[in-house]
């Protein structure tokens, strides 16, 4: 899987991908801030 230029490995702990994936979220939740209903999930889905 590949975040940006960063790579995400196989053995990538669950821990740093959620990490990595819900800082993702929450810059694209500022850029695209009308999707409210989509980041409640994804808190949700996350434990965010």
């Amino acid at each position: 899987m590949v975040l940006d230029n960063n790579i995400i490995q196989e053995c990538t702990p669950t821990e740093e991908l959620i990490s990595h994936l819900e800082d993702k979220l929450n810059k694209f939740s500022l850029a695209f801030p009308n999707w409210q209903y989509v980041y409640k999930f994804a808190k949700i889905f996350f434990h965010w």
